[in-house]
């Protein structure tokens, strides 16, 4: 397979480039010429290479490894931020975007994470303005033109060695929305045949303007299917994977572990800070560590951390509407990047009061992570 350079490399590398690339679609351009500045890599000469199809907490991946969900991610950006998510325009932006990535095997597998957000999931638009015929059908019509590639190139999917039928991706979502059971979905596809599975249980035939989902009922096809927890719980991880992502770009990937802490309780509050080579810092004095790394501690680039980390938290916000669930008021992430260990804890009641701040409440974490390490250490 050949494939663009710009998805190849770093997370931080990738996220950069396919910015560009998004912002060249957005102004009009086709696939190929967004693209045209890009080597185009042989991936005969990457043997050793994973693709990533998901945005997920693996920030610390390998230089000659492939992440393809990237471009969409920051379309999505662009998009939210043009349009202050007003649905409706950006579906319509979607609509005339997504048919550009149907032609290219590589350009499909920008199309693979789960779901896909606004372009093919119902749950969060009208009803009426989802049509098999422009959604979901020429997406798998497309996908099987390209399904012999992916399937010769291997189990290379993800860091767990998954062929492309096992990877949580958009395909098992809108196969499990046509029909098709959900142990079907769980087990090996035989002979890797995705045509005759489509084939044997008619899927292009399905009338979905019978579905549940389009008939007023309050229970979505997905939820039976997949779980719409599955989905809600997919796209926070992501949006978490997002802020920490950047807090690890931050200190140049040499913490020991990432802390971060956001309030959503009338006032919009995040901060962050790390323990470097067993020491525990805030964000402006990492600088003062041991670790031998080039850190850029100005006022400017902590408040772009500061920026991204709140664009965040709002879009985690959209998510808890969206799935009608309850938004946490404090969210308090962990990561440790060389072991990959990732938590979160969430509050639901209120964590302020008239004596009580933000930011009183981040320094109370502060010292009590401070506190454990130098228990630890005693």
């Amino acid at each position: 397979m050949m494939i663009p350079s710009c998805f190849h490399g770093l997370i931080k590398d990738v996220k950069r480039e396919s910015a560009k690339v998004a912002r060249k679609l957005l102004a009009g351009k086709s696939l190929d010429e967004a693209v045209a500045t890009y080597e185009m890599l042989d991936t005969r000469d990457f043997p050793d290479s994973f693709f990533y199809l998901r945005t997920i907490v693996q920030v610390l991946c390998e230089p000659d490894d492939f992440h393809f969900p990237y471009l969409v991610k920051n379309i999505s950006d662009l998009l939210y931020k043009k349009y202050d998510y007003d649905y409706k325009i950006i579906d319509m932006e979607w609509q005339r975007l997504i048919p550009l990535f149907w032609e290219a095997d590589w350009s499909m597998l920008c199309l693979c994470e789960c779901e896909n957000g606004l372009y093919t999931n119902p749950l969060i638009r009208k009803a009426e303005s989802f049509d098999k015929r422009t959604r979901w059908f020429p997406y798998l019509r497309a996908l099987l033109r390209h399904w012999n590639v992916y399937v010769r190139m291997g189990d290379i999917f993800e860091d767990e060695l998954r062929s492309i039928w096992w990877t949580n991706n958009s395909l098992r979502y809108i196969l499990g929305n046509l029909g098709i059971p959900d142990g079907v979905l769980k087990r090996p596809l035989p002979g890797m045949d995705l045509k005759k599975l489509i084939d044997d249980y008619g899927v292009f035939d399905v009338d979905i303007s019978r579905l549940p989902w389009l008939q007023g009922q309050n229970i979505p096809v997905l939820e039976k299917k997949l779980g719409e927890n599955k989905m809600f719980e997919d796209e926070i991880t992501e949006l978490q994977a997002d802020m920490v992502d950047i807090c690890n770009e931050y200190s140049c990937g040499v913490a020991d572990k990432i802390f971060i802490i956001a309030s959503y309780e009338g006032l919009l509050n995040t901060d962050y800070f790390y323990i470097i080579n067993g020491s525990i810092f805030e964000r402006h004095k990492i600088n003062t560590s041991d670790a031998r790394a080039d850190f850029d501690v100005s006022a400017d680039c902590q408040k772009q951390v500061l920026n991204i980390l709140k664009e965040d938290v709002k879009k985690i916000k959209v998510v808890c509407d969206k799935y009608n669930q309850p938004m946490p008021t404090e969210m308090r992430l962990t990561y440790e990047p060389k072991t990959k260990k990732f938590n979160a804890e969430y509050k639901y009641e209120n964590q302020t009061s008239d004596g009580v701040s933000v930011f009183d409440n981040y320094d109370a974490w502060f010292e009590e992570e401070k506190a454990k390490l130098e228990g630890a250490s005693a």
